[in-house]
C-alpha cells in the first residue's frame, strides 16, 4: 500500500503532491481522500472515477477500476496498472456523473516518479481501459461469429449428407418397387391360371354329378371342351409370359447391340487413327532420309560435277585462245574482226 496522497478538486492549487514508485513493482495500490476548496469531504454518492497519466514519450493511462471505498468523505483506492510503473507523469482523476455519465468534476494533479530498478527495462505504452472493455467484447463476438458459423457450416453438412441420403433411398424404393410390381404381375397373371383351372375343376366337381347320366354321350365333348379351355388359359398364360421375356430380351439385345456397335465404332476409329499415325511417322521417316543422302552424297556429288565442268570451260577457253582464228578467214574484213576481237573468244555474226 502507498501512501495516502490527500487530493482537492480546487484547479487553483499549484502544489503537486508526488508519488514514488519503481518500475519493476506490480500491483501497488493509491488510497486518496478527495477534499472540496475549503477542506471538507467531497461526497462522491452517485459517482465514479477515472485515473488518468500524461506520461513521458506521448503515452497515457486511462483507467476506470477506481474503488470508491468510502462516497461519504471522498475515500478511494487504486490499484496502478503496470503501465504506470513504465515511466513518470502527471496523473489526476476525474469524476463522473453514474445517471448520464458526463464529467463533472476533476482533482488536482498529483506527479508519479518512477525509479529505476535493477537491471529492469519496461515497455512504456498507451493504456485505456474502455479500449481494452472494447477489444475484449470484440474478441468474444468474433469467437461467438465464428462459433455460429462453424455450426451453420455443419448444419449445412449434415442437410446435404441427408439429402444425399433420401435420394439413395428413395432410388432404392422406387428400383425395388418396380422389381415389387414386375413380381406382382407375373404372380398375379399365374394366380389368374390358377384361379380359373380351380373354378373350372370345380365346375366340373359340381355339375358331374348331373351330367353322370349323359357320361357315354357326352364325354368326348365335355373332355375336350374342358382340355380346349384349359389349353387356351395356358397359352394365355405362356404368351403374356413369352411376351414379357421377349421385350426383356428385346431390350437386352438392344443394349448389346449398342455397346458393341459403339465399340467397333471406337476400335474403327482408333484404328484410322493409328494408321494415319503410322504413315505419316514413315512418311516422315523417308523425307529425314531422303535429306540426309542428299546432305551426304547427292549435293557433294554435284558439287564435284560442277567444278569439273567449270575445269573443262576453263581448259576450252585457253585452248581457244591458242587458235589463230585469222588463218581460217579468207576475207580481209573478217580477219580484222576476228583480230580484234576479246583475246581467247570468236565472236561470230549472222
Amino acid at each position: 500500500m502507498l501512501q495516502a496522497v490527500t487530493l482537492s478538486t480546487n484547479k487553483q492549487t499549484t502544489n503537486l503532491s508526488r508519488v514514488e514508485v519503481r518500475d519493476s513493482d506490480k500491483g501497488e495500490i493509491l488510497e486518496s481522500f478527495i477534499l472540496n476548496l475549503d477542506g471538507t469531504p467531497y461526497d462522491l454518492t452517485n459517482k465514479s472515477l477515472v485515473f488518468n497519466e500524461n506520461k513521458d514519450g506521448n503515452k497515457f493511462v486511462s483507467d476506470d477500476n477506481v474503488k470508491i471505498v468510502d462516497e461519504r468523505i471522498g475515500h478511494i483506492t487504486y490499484q496502478l496498472h503496470d503501465q504506470v510503473h513504465s515511466a513518470r507523469g502527471t496523473a489526476w482523476f476525474d469524476i463522473i456523473d453514474k445517471s448520464n455519465g458526463s464529467k463533472i468534476d476533476s482533482t488536482t494533479d498529483f506527479y508519479i516518479e518512477v525509479r529505476d530498478s535493477l537491471k529492469c527495462t519496461v515497455y512504456n505504452t498507451t493504456y485505456i481501459a474502455d479500449l481494452e472493455k472494447l477489444k475484449q467484447q470484440m474478441e468474444t463476438l468474433l469467437k461467438q461469429a465464428d462459433g455460429e458459423l462453424q455450426a451453420e457450416l455443419q448444419k449445412a453438412e449434415q442437410q446435404l449428407d441427408q439429402e444425399l441420403q433420401n435420394f439413395r433411398n428413395q432410388y432404392n424404393s422406387l428400383s425395388a418397387d418396380f422389381q415389387n410390381q414386375f413380381k406382382a404381375a407375373q404372380n398375379a397373371r399365374q394366380q389368374d391360371y390358377t384361379n380359373q383351372k380351380n373354378a373350372i375343376n370345380q365346375d366340373w366337381t359340381n355339375n358331374k354329378n348331373q351330367i353322370w347320366g349323359q357320361w357315354n354321350g357326352d364325354k368326348a365333348n365335355i373332355d375336350k371342351q374342358a382340355q380346349d379351355t384349359i389349353q387356351a388359359i395356358k397359352d394365355n398364360a405362356k404368351q403374356v409370359l413369352d411376351k414379357d421375356q421377349a421385350d426383356w430380351n428385346a431390350k437386352q439385345h438392344s443394349w448389346d447391340d449398342t455397346f458393341s456397335r459403339i465399340v467397333k465404332e471406337w476400335q474403327v476409329k482408333t484404328n484410322s487413327l493409328n494408321n494415319t499415325v503410322q504413315d505419316l511417322t514413315t512418311k516422315f521417316g523417308n523425307i529425314i532420309n531422303e535429306l540426309t543422302d542428299l546432305m551426304n552424297k547427292k549435293l557433294p556429288d554435284m558439287n564435284a560435277k560442277t567444278d569439273a565442268v567449270q575445269a573443262k570451260v576453263n581448259e576450252l577457253r585457253a585452248s581457244l585462245g591458242q587458235i589463230d582464228w585469222t588463218s581460217f578467214a579468207k576475207d580481209l574484213e573478217l580477219k580484222k574482226w576476228i583480230f580484234n576481237s576479246e583475246p581467247g573468244w570468236v565472236q561470230l555474226k549472222s
